[in-house]
């Protein structure tokens, strides 16, 4: 699932970032609308030659400020598309961060195991090589499952290639497998993202969705473990809940067991030194918070554990429960989340964008039924409710509007387009 984008109607190309010979993008430029973006006037002349397609020439800028909005404008202009109909392509993680400020579908292209640490943001869509981006385009495949599949789009995509991350402990590498990403109900991101609002509803305790999707979870989870772990593991557990807190995997953990023929561990795994929530923390104070907090009462020794956890933040969690899972003997430790948190975005153009009442004027919040599990909007001030699939589509034109002012600027200066 992607953040705002429904269709994908053309593509910008950091074309500087990829080593590929200029022939490998003739298949992207014959099924694509495509606009490439280069800071080299020989680059420009070769893509104009060799494949015919429109270049955006921009002076030498740092990484760091490229794209930008003048550069989201003049792209838009070039497309003559709208933004939510965009997808930028790189093979450069800093690209990929700054175009996620915008609201255009962003695509990651590299066949390296993407390192969590290096991507606080994780983009729309994760590609091997430029051969996939096409096929993912084409058959409308996605990469997060969860995502996709609580996105209640009935003309979405039916399939997702997982995407795999590794994460450092100790000079070792762990494999990270997830679900999806998850905004934190502090942003305002969390309203407009179906599966990160779920993740959440389905964790508050006093709330009416507590634990209603933990079925849904554990069929999902349950398939990504049968297709990527089942054959190289032995135990399953979850990360051991603090004293008075409510053992939320228990069912998870245990059905996915069943399902796997893995051994539930989870009794074994405690608590053994009280500690506080994480939430308010950051990374050093995390650290210290969890460390030496946990135990396995049992022996380990050559087995290959899943060790399961919500929400991955800064890792820390993850990391103390596999120190304390090696040393009672396990050989490794593989990670699968529901969800990987996003830092913060800041958005490129001035307004954040968000679902307001009809009648008050007020942001609204996504709430899922209990009962049914549709989505809705709801007013606390006036009490006003609304389809979620109303209010996306509103957004969507709220979105394409606001940058469409900001398109009407004159941003000439330092830009050669091709058309």
């Amino acid at each position: 699932m992607f953040r705002f984008t429904t269709e994908v109607k053309g593509l910008a190309i950091d074309f500087d970032s990829f080593e590929e010979p200029i022939e490998s993008w003739n298949e992207i430029v014959n099924d694509f609308n495509c606009l490439f973006i280069t800071t080299v006037p020989e680059s420009k002349e070769n893509i104009e030659n060799a494949l015919y397609a429109k270049t955006l020439l921009i002076e030498r800028t740092p990484r760091n400020f490229i794209p930008n909005p003048a550069i989201q404008t003049k792209v838009l202009q070039s497309l003559n598309i709208q933004e939510s109909e965009l997808a930028y392509v790189s093979a450069d993680s800093v690209f990929i961060s700054n175009a996620l400020t915008f609201y255009s579908c962003v695509i990651y292209v590299s066949d390296k195991l993407l390192r969590y640490e290096e991507f606080p943001r994780l983009p729309d869509l994760m590609c091997d090589n430029l051969l996939k981006v096409e096929e993912f385009l084409n058959n409308r495949l996605v990469n997060y499952l969860g995502e996709e599949y609580f996105s209640q789009d009935k003309d979405g995509p039916s399939t997702a290639v997982i995407p795999l991350l590794e994460i450092q402990c100790d000079g070792e590498k762990l494999l990270l497998i997830f679900l999806g990403r998850y905004y934190g109900s502090k942003t305002y991101m969390s309203h407009l993202h179906p599966y990160s609002r779920i993740l959440f509803l389905n964790k508050k305790a006093d709330g009416k969705a507590f634990r209603v999707y933990d079925e849904a979870f554990a069929r999902l989870l349950s398939a990504m473990v049968r297709v990527y772990l089942k054959d190289f593991s032995d135990c399953i557990c979850s990360v051991p809940v603090r004293e008075n807190e409510v053992e939320r995997f228990d069912y998870i953990v245990e059905k996915i067991a069943q399902e796997n023929d893995l051994e539930n561990i989870n009794s074994n795994f405690v608590v053994k030194r009280a500690h506080g929530a994480q939430k308010i923390l950051n990374y050093v104070e995390r650290q210290e918070n969890v460390k030496n907090a946990f135990a396995f009462e049992g022996n380990l020794q050559g087995k290959k554990i899943i060790l399961i956890d919500d929400i991955i933040t800064t890792g820390a969690t993850l990391k103390e429960c596999s120190r304390a899972l090696k040393n009672a003997g396990a050989e490794e430790v593989y990670l699968l989340v529901l969800g990987v948190n996003q830092k913060e975005i800041e958005y490129g153009t001035a307004n954040q964008p968000r679902v307001c009442c009809p009648k008050c004027g007020m942001p609204m919040k996504l709430f899922a039924n209990s009962s049914n599990r549709s989505l809705f909007y709801s007013c606390r001030e006036c009490g006003v409710l609304s389809g979620y699939e109303k209010e996306k589509a509103k957004l969507l034109t709220q979105i394409n509007q606001e940058f469409t002012k900001v398109s009407e600027m004159d941003n000439e200066e330092n830009f050669d387009i091709m058309l």
